[in-house]
């Protein structure tokens, strides 16, 4: 049986937890987390403990390591890379991501990337932007374009009270859009 083939853009929160969830419902995909960071899960609420000098030393503030990742969830992490295009078969289909240093077979991507919507690559692949300047998703973050996911940071979503889009880049927000695919 031919193994999925996922690549999730973007680390921290949302990609961090949408890997983890990824690799409970699909235990034998291909997953690749690509981030242009060193660090991949850190506690960004310690930095004002961190820039106060209440915590001495900044490795206390990672959450999870690419090693970890690597190791006891068997998900490839490529780290201080950055994304240059998406490839597509005659059908649409993604086939791979290509980055600055790669090219990463994939058959399903998901974006989450930045605390601001980064959507240049977005746009740049045809995705849908929505009215707040963030990238437009449906109830189960899908794009626009088939097989291709955003969480995090980078989304609009419906806000509950006001049912308008709003940008909302909170952690706890990322970390349930992670779930969600």
């Amino acid at each position: 049986m031919k193994q999925k083939r996922i690549v999730i853009i973007g680390a921290v929160a949302a990609g961090t937890k949408t890997a983890a969830k990824a690799r409970r419902e699909a235990p034998n995909a291909d997953i690749t987390l690509i981030t242009d960071e060193a660090e991949i899960s850190y506690a960004s609420c310690g930095t004002p403990y961190f820039i106060s000098d209440m915590i001495k030393e900044s490795h206390s503030l990672i959450v999870r390591t690419p090693d970890y990742f690597q190791k006891m969830l068997n998900i490839k992490v490529l780290e201080e890379d950055e994304i240059k295009r998406f490839e597509a078969d005659a059908n649409g289909n993604i086939t791979n991501v290509v980055t600055k240093k790669r090219t990463v077979p994939a058959e399903l991507v998901l974006l989450a990337i930045g605390t601001k919507p980064n959507i240049q690559m977005a746009k740049e692949a045809g995705v849908a932007i929505g009215q707040t300047g963030a990238i437009c998703v449906n109830e189960k973050m899908e794009t626009n374009i088939p097989d291709i996911y955003a969480v995090g940071d980078c989304v609009e979503t419906i806000h509950l009270i006001t049912n308008k889009p709003a940008w909302i880049p909170l952690a706890t927000t990322s970390n349930k859009q992670g779930r969600c695919c």
